[in-house]
């Protein structure tokens, strides 16, 4: 299988003192968005899909939580 379409570039900056001197040194991450295989789908299942569901989750039993407090709060 051959990759030859590009979806999404994401310039990483320099941040330590030893990269704005060698840009060679900025890592480069590879993303390998379909790793777990699945027999109804071809590409399998997303790692990403699997985690982003739980972040929201997490984000939105945070903001319950910080209504509620403030419901306490006020009485």
């Amino acid at each position: 299988m051959a990759f030859s379409h590009i979806f999404e570039r994401v310039e990483l900056k320099p941040v330590l003192k030893e990269e704005f001197l060698n840009p060679l040194l900025v890592p480069r991450p590879i993303t390998i968005m379909f790793s777990d295989p699945q027999a109804n789908q071809p590409f399998g299942a997303s790692i990403c899909d699997k985690l982003e569901d739980k972040q929201n989750a997490k984000s939105i039993i945070a903001n319950l939580n910080i209504i509620k407090a403030k419901k306490e709060a006020l009485g």
